[in-house]
């Protein structure tokens, strides 16, 4: 199902309108209205938080940043957790390891046992499914500064599995995560990204209305 929306909607802050984007003769100008709209909305409004000691607003940001990336670089049309977690270790070496120790839990349900062995799915299920569903981080997880990694699990070896996240260092990787995103989209000559060219123009037909297929070779 592809949605309609008013043609005349702002596509970015001070950007362009979804019309205007109709009329582009180039698949890099989509890409760079895409890229202005996530700058403008999401990573440069946690920067702006950056010096005001807001850790959790910047985790939710990222958290929804990530999550529309990975649906992008596999055309979803809804969040899945196995290609959130496949897309965070493909892009990311920060969420590749195993937990030093993994960790036994039961979702808010109170009956759903989840057995959580990797920063990937502690990220997944402690941090962005916990802050989407419930508004908070998950109990094995803290949002905190100062460990010197994105995550980890700092105090295992005592027995606290607690998952810690670094909001600034969580920000900078998400940051660095989309801008390659976006350079292997307008690279080329980098052939093996052709498909995520074609998952990207699915998506935002799919999501905005404007077919860019056309583009895919400008």
């Amino acid at each position: 199902m592809v949605n309609k929306f008013n043609p005349q909607r702002q596509f970015a802050h001070n950007g362009p309108t979804l019309e205007e984007i109709q009329k582009y003769n180039h698949f890099d100008q989509v890409v760079d209205a895409f890229s202005k709209r996530i700058r403008d909305w999401y990573l440069d409004q946690a920067r702006n938080l950056k010096s005001g000691g807001e850790g959790f607003v910047i985790v939710c940001l990222c958290c929804v940043v990530l999550d529309m990336l990975s649906q992008y670089e596999f055309n979803l049309e809804k969040s899945e957790g196995d290609e959130f977690m496949k897309f965070l270790r493909r892009r990311s070496p920060a969420f590749q390891p195993n937990l030093p120790k993994s960790i036994d839990w039961i979702l808010s349900d109170g009956k759903t046992p989840m057995h959580v062995e990797n920063y990937a799915k502690a990220f997944w299920l402690g941090f962005r499914n916990a802050i989407v569903h419930n508004g908070m981080v998950m109990g094995f997880g803290r949002v905190s500064g100062g460990q010197g990694k994105v995550i980890d699990q700092p105090n295992a070896n005592n027995g606290d599995l607690d998952v810690v996240v670094d909001p600034i260092l969580l920000l900078r990787e998400t940051e660095n995560i989309f801008g390659w995103y976006i350079t292997e989209l307008k690279d080329r000559s980098n052939k093996l990204a052709d498909p995520l060219r074609e998952n990207f123009s699915k998506k935002f037909e799919r999501d905005f209305g404007i077919s860019i297929q056309r583009l895919l070779q400008s």
